[in-house]
């Protein structure tokens, strides 16, 4: 059986240099006016925010590690529209709605809030290296699920994502270096040299369990040929002098 089309579409893209992760950019700029009729519970906007840093931290203790200031990371920012469809089904009464959309209700309401729920938000990467080499961790979780979610050491896993609601948009923001292993951000740091000639394809959903299932896509986004090294600087993106 085909999933639903995602509940949200792409709308836009942008590549930050930031020597330290931005919060609340949804605050920051002017989005669009909605077009979407929707209840006032359904984000009109949805908005990946993740930071990169600019060197991972050591992966064994090196008493020889260098003090210097790294160099300036990358704010990943991806933009999502509500879809009309998405708006039309939730004007319908609850009891009539999908599991994945009354999951996403709940989520939306109370993610802020609840550690255990932010953990149920799950994205899927998929990188295509047109004959290339992928380094052996991006290769394992290629394709592959991942909760965003710390490791489980007992009871719930807690979520990693920062999530707030700000008017018509939603945003959940990521900091690698802090939510991701010290090895995730060393196969990333080895592969952004390599974004220019990679196809890339990024997919969230709400975790579904019992009665959540089957789950439905929030956004997909498809990039082809990123190139991190024309990214504008923090100051210049927000318009500030620093």
């Amino acid at each position: 059986r085909a999933p639903a089309p995602p509940l949200y579409e792409p709308l836009a893209a942008d590549v930050v240099r930031a020597a330290s992760p931005i919060s609340r950019v949804a605050d920051r700029c002017a989005l669009p006016e909605r077009g979407a009729d929707a209840p006032a519970w359904l984000p009109r906007y949805l908005v990946q925010n993740a930071y990169l840093p600019g060197r991972p931290a050591a992966l064994v203790v090196d008493w020889a590690v260098d003090v210097s200031p790294p160099p300036r990371g990358h704010q990943v920012i991806l933009w999502w529209r509500l879809t009309d469809a998405a708006a039309t089904l939730a004007r319908e009464p609850e009891h009539a709605w999908p599991p994945y959309l009354k999951l996403w209700k709940r989520w939306v309401e109370r993610a802020a809030d609840d550690a255990a729920l932010r953990g149920r938000l799950k994205g899927i990467a998929r990188v295509e290296a047109r004959g290339r080499s992928l380094p052996a961790l991006v290769n394992q979780y290629n394709g592959t699920p991942v909760l965003m979610a710390d490791s489980p050491f007992y009871g719930p896993r807690s979520g990693v994502a920062d999530v707030v609601r700000s008017g018509d948009a939603l945003e959940f923001s990521l900091d690698v270096g802090r939510g991701f292993s010290r090895a995730s951000n060393y196969a990333l740091a080895e592969l952004l040299p390599e974004l220019p000639s990679l196809s890339l394809a990024v997919a969230w959903t709400i975790e579904g369990s019992g009665d959540d299932l089957p789950e439905g896509l929030l956004g997909c986004f498809a990039v082809d040929g990123a190139d991190f090294a024309s990214a504008v600087a923090a100051e210049e993106w927000l318009g500030t002098d620093g």
